[in-house]
């Protein structure tokens, strides 16, 4: 079953990125001209996830993954 997924990240509630991070890291991390910013705002948040909705069944499949998840995982 195809299920639009939210493309903001969501942590759980014990989660917290910026309290584990430090100095030099913690300010690459909130850096918006970063690589990993740059890669989340050009590349995965244009990905539309509708068109791949054909591909799943509604009554017997489960839910997709989502693509920009999958598409993050395999670029280096």
């Amino acid at each position: 079953m195809f299920k639009k997924p939210n493309k903001e990240t969501q942590l759980d509630a014990f989660a917290s990125v910026p309290m584990m991070l430090v100095n030099l890291i913690l300010k690459q991390y909130n850096d918006q001209c970063h690589w990993h910013n740059q890669f989340h705002d050009q590349v995965l948040m244009r990905i539309d996830e509708a068109i791949f909705s054909i591909l799943f069944n509604n009554t017997t499949s489960a839910p997709n993954s989502s693509v920009c998840t999958l598409m993050g995982m395999m670029v280096p």
